[in-house]
Formats: C-alpha cells, structure tokens, sequence
C-alpha cells in the first residue's frame, strides 16, 4: 500500500524538487522509502511513497523498470492472485528479479497491453510509463478502493494517490466546480469522476486511461461494471447452492488477502460482516488472527460488547479501545488536514481511531466492507419495498399525488417529494439525511447546476426488469460505496499507514451478488440472508442474529455541546461575513432550525467541514468556481 505521483509534460521539463514536494505531501501513505525517476529526457517524473508489504527488501523499491529500462511503473495497493499469473508469465520464459505484485504486473502489461486488467484480483492505481512508445498507461480497481485523480492543464498532466498532491503543484490554481458542491451537500461526498475542484478529476472505478504527450485530452475507457454481471446468475438455483457457492468464493478472497510479509489483522465491529471475515480468516488457517475494535462512552453508539463475544467465540488476540470524547473531538478538528476533500460522513472519526489503534499493532487489517450494498443490508432496501408499487407508476401521477405526503408529517413530505423525481435511485438521492436538492443550491451563492448523469446512471435507468430494490443496490456499488465508504475507508487507514483490505468486495463476490434473485438477499424483512446463512457455519445463532448497528457518534449532542465553539468559528456571523461562497441568510436559516431541533444534525456537520475544508486550502474567499 503506497502513494505516487506523475508529472508529464508534452513541451517543458519536470521540476524534480517541486515534484518531491508533491510526493511527500502524501508521505503518510508510505512511510517506509521514497523514489523518484525523470524519464523521457525530463518530460516525465513518477515519485513513490512505499508503505511495504511485500518483499520488503530494496527488489521492492518503486518507481520499477522492466528488465530492458524502457518501461515503468508505480503502483498502489495489492494484485493478490499475482503469483499465479507470475506462474503462467514464467511458464511463457519470462524471469523476475524480485516477489513482488509490482513486477508481475508490469510484465503483464508488457504481455497483454490493457487486457491485463481482467486478469488482476486485487485493489489498486496503476501508472505505466511506455517509454518505447512514450505513452501513459494508468488505472483504477474495479469497484473504486484505491483512489486516482489527473489535472491535464497547459500540455502538462499530473496524476497522484491524493488530491492534496495535485494542490501542490507548482502553478496550479484550484477552480471549484459547483456541481461538485452542490452534490456533496446533497450527498455529503463527491463522486468520481467530478471532485470538489473543476480542474481536477478522479478516475472512475473499473476505468483506465491512456495519454501522450500533446493530447489534448486522455482517453478514458471503461473495463469492468457491476451492471455488466446483473443477470448473468442461473436462475432457479437453490438457497443452498447460492450459499455454498457464496461460502467457497469468500473463502478465497479471505484467503488471497492473508497474503503478507508484515503482521496482519482485522477490524471488528460486531457486525455480521467483519465477523463473517474474521471467521473465515481463522478457517483459512491462520495462526492468530488479531482483531481490534473501538468502544465508545456512550452506550448508545459502543458496539465493544458483541465485538467481544465474537472474538472469544472464535479465539481472536483482542485489542479494544474504549475511546473518550476528547480524543474523538480532537479527530474533528483535524479533519481538513486528514480528509483533501470536503466529506460529512461523521464515521469518519471512529474509523480513524479504530485503524490508528490497529496500526500500533499491525501493517495490514482485512475489514468487513460491502456486504450492505452487496446483499441488501441497510434499512433503505427494506422501505424502498414499501415503495415498489408506487414506483412503478407513471411519473406524471406520482408528482400529482406528491402533495399528500403532507399529510403524513415531515418523513412523509421526504417520501412523496422523492416519489416525483424518477426511479429507484432519485428516490434514495432524496432519501439521503444531507440537503435535498433545492435547498442545497439556495446554501451556495452561485445556485450550481447538478452534475450531468454519469454513464452508469443513465444504463441503470434503462434496466426497468429490476426491482427497486436492486436497481437500489447497483447504486450504491457505483455510488455510495466508492464516494463515501471505499473513500472513508482509504483516507482514515492511510492517514495512519495502515493497509485495509475489503474481501466482501473480491469483484467475483460482486459478480456473484448481482446474479443473486432479490428474494434470496432480502427475505422476510431482513437482509444479507445468504451471509447470515455462511456466517452461522461459524458461530451461534446468538451471535448472528444481532440488530444492526451503525459505525456511529453522538453528533447532535456534540455540535450543540462540544463543538459549538468550532461551529462558531467557522459558521459565526463573522466567519460567514468573511467568505463568498455560502449564502450567510440560508446558513443561518439551518442553524437557528438545528436549534429549535427541526434540522438534522448531518445538516449542520456538512456545513461546518465544507467550511474547515474551504478555510484550510485558502479557498473561503476570492476562490473561482466554474
């Protein structure tokens, strides 16, 4: 696990100090060594940070060359099925100097150009420099765990792990793109491949792209999509079958990313999911499985107690934290330094204190991520059945009935008011605890239009045979999964040079649960029935069973107690007086209704780490936006 970044130039030269520069602005993802290459007589530069993992010997070390100098790359993040397709490389002749992922691939591209990619199980951002036919080859994993964003400006492209690399360039001039905004109000993050600023864009998952010098844009290229997979299952299999074949495809991502020449773990919330991980963790053989969890003060958002009988169940070395609320809030008030975007999702601190508890310990921790989204677990699937008739209905006589959900108190107005926008997923977008549409653009002076569709959107919107609950759940695997959890998940772990592995997501297991019938994922009220079903050949009925419990914080209490000082600071009369983005009136308008209790505490939290964010980059004020 591992950050880079690349400077290319169709006319100038790289500046290999500012290039530096750029490289250790994100030295928290590799701490362990740094690398720098000029190629391309000094029109090209790749930087590396290593966090190492595999190999740890200097045969690791990156920026890497191919056997004849001509190609190199940098790479981030883990291909676990590398040794295989080293054994089919060396089957075909070819020899390697070192054992990592890095080398195999390189000569997998070397072997079969883009086509690599569908050989990979892994996640990551590439960069392969094509000296012989000086070209840029980059790409993102396939459900978006690894992050990748490119400035193309005045002939010179830039690519790095993080936006805050990019921000370091020299001559570069942040744009804020107001569609970004006005989505991460909506949304509380922003989705690939906008970001918060106009110039600067993020890879979409399960895309690459490819750049020589003097395009005036780089080709952009999808090669892998959830959607592609819905359907492809065999129909009428039984419940029995699903589960066996779910059970043998989760054993094997577990077991691929036990892959590791440093000390390795688990997260452990309670959950079903990261239950389910860290069992088959110790089914695949491991010796001693480590998992840790943070606990809370408040008893209302602790989930230590089932983390604790789960691993004693399972015989676990168990480290808990029972974090204060002091070092939760200091967490909050380092969120603009920790997070290079703007991002509401108040987990974020919990997960940070969970992984740099973990990072004491160990380099690597496998956690339970995707299983949600995958098979249906949330609330938003089961309510979103209540609504299947209604969405069904032509749209014209949905926003003619919209007006009685007035009736049915403030959810009820939210419900109706998402009914007359569209399919499945508008509703859910309506349905998010941020600002609906209209309010979020009177928040932001320049009334931004909406991001236009992206092309995964406008494909789910013409699969009308699905249900909506997953026309639902595709969403969320294109959306919220790698805006906001994949994303969270990233920058926490990072930030504290931690490497997190998500096996529910092996894109097998994705493929697989595409192809699962709905009633097989949501089954009389409840979801995820076919991995409570793998789970219960691990562990008790008692422990399965469990009401589920979000990765959550006390933000209301903590916004109108503790962090009222930090709201004051940057949502006061006199912070809102000093900067030209937010609509003071409309900002005050949510505050006062935070107090009266008639807003929602989200609300409140997006305003104020928009504005951290904006304060901390000097963008508060005279900033442009397109």
């Amino acid at each position: 696990m591992c950050g880079f970044t690349g400077w290319f130039e169709s006319d100038g030269v790289v500046d290999a100090a500012a290039l530096v520069r750029m490289r250790d602005a994100i030295a928290h993802r590799g701490p362990d060594d740094a690398g720098l290459e000029l190629l391309d007589q000094g029109r090209a530069g790749l930087a590396f940070r290593r966090l190492s993992i595999l190999d740890l010997s200097p045969a690791g070390h990156q920026p890497m060359a191919s056997a004849d100098g001509t190609r190199w790359i940098i790479f981030n993040g883990e291909v676990y099925n590398f040794a295989e397709i080293r054994a089919e490389l060396e089957a075909n002749g070819e020899a390697f100097r070192s054992g990592t992922d890095t080398e195999v691939i390189l000569r997998a591209y070397e072997r079969w150009g883009e086509q690599c990619l569908q050989r990979f199980i892994g996640m990551f951002a590439l960069l392969i420099w094509d000296g012989n036919r000086r070209r840029l080859f980059a790409a993102r994993d396939r459900l978006g765990i690894k992050p990748l964003f490119w400035n193309l400006e005045r002939g010179r492209l830039l690519l790095s792990s993080e936006l805050r690399a990019i921000m370091a360039a020299p001559g570069f001039e942040p744009v804020l793109d107001g569609g970004a905004l006005l989505h991460f109000f909506e949304r509380g993050y922003v989705n690939a491949p906008a970001t918060a600023l106009a110039n600067v864009r993020s890879l979409e998952p399960g895309h690459f792209l490819t750049w020589s010098p003097g395009d005036a844009e780089p080709r952009i290229e999808r090669y892998w999509s959830s959607l592609d997979a819905v359907g492809a299952g065999a129909p009428g299999r039984s419940v029995e079958a699903l589960e066996e074949e779910l059970a043998d495809l989760l054993a094997s991502s577990v077991r691929y990313r036990l892959i590791s020449d440093v000390p390795l773990g688990a997260f452990l919330s309670g959950g079903l999911d990261s239950s389910l991980v860290v069992a088959l963790m110790r089914e695949a053989g491991a010796s001693e499985v480590k998992t840790f969890t943070i606990g809370f003060e408040d008893a209302a958002h602790d989930e230590a107690d089932a983390a604790r009988a789960i691993a004693q169940h399972l015989g676990t070395t168990h480290t808990e934290l029972k974090a204060t609320e002091a070092e939760a809030l200091a967490v909050a008030a380092r969120l603009p330094d920790l997070l290079d975007e703007p991002f509401a999702d108040a987990s974020f601190i919990p997960t940070w204190l969970v992984c740099h508890l973990t990072r004491q310990h160990v380099t690597v921790a496998l956690s339970g991520d995707g299983g949600d989204e995958l098979f249906h677990g949330y609330d938003t699937y089961r309510s979103i059945q209540r609504y299947e008739r209604a969405l069904r209905l032509p749209l014209a006589a949905r926003r003619l009935a919209a007006p009685l959900g007035a009736l049915a108190g403030a959810k009820g107005r939210r419900a109706s008011g998402a009914l007359a926008l569209g399919d499945a997923p508008d509703f859910a977008d309506a349905m998010w605890p941020f600002f609906a549409r209209g309010r979020a653009q009177e928040l932001l002076r320049s009334h931004p239009k909406p991001l236009p569709d992206a092309a995964w959107r406008t494909r789910l919107r013409s699969m009308r045979r699905l249900s909506a609950a997953e026309r639902l759940s595709l969403h969320d695997i294109h959306r919220y999964l790698p805006g906001d959890i994949l994303t969270k998940v990233d920058r926490a772990s990072m930030a504290t040079s931690l490497e997190a592995r998500v096996p529910i997501l092996d894109h097998r297991v994705v493929e697989f649960a595409v192809g699962v019938p709905p009633e097989q994922k949501l089954h009389a009220g409840r979801g995820k029935l076919l991995l409570r079903r793998v789970l219960r050949r691990h562990v008790p009925d008692a422990l399965v069973d469990r009401p589920k419990h979000g990765f959550s914080v006390p933000l209301g209490r903590w916004l109108r107690g503790p962090l009222a000082p930090l709201v004051e600071r940057y949502l006061g009369d006199e912070a809102l007086a000093a900067q030209d983005l937010l609509a003071p009136g409309a900002v005050r308008e949510e505050l006062a209704g935070f107090g009266r209790g008639e807003v929602e505490p989200g609300n409140v939290w997006a305003l104020l780490v928009f504005q951290m964010w904006m304060t901390r980059h000097g963008l508060a004020q005279g900033a442009r936006i397109a």
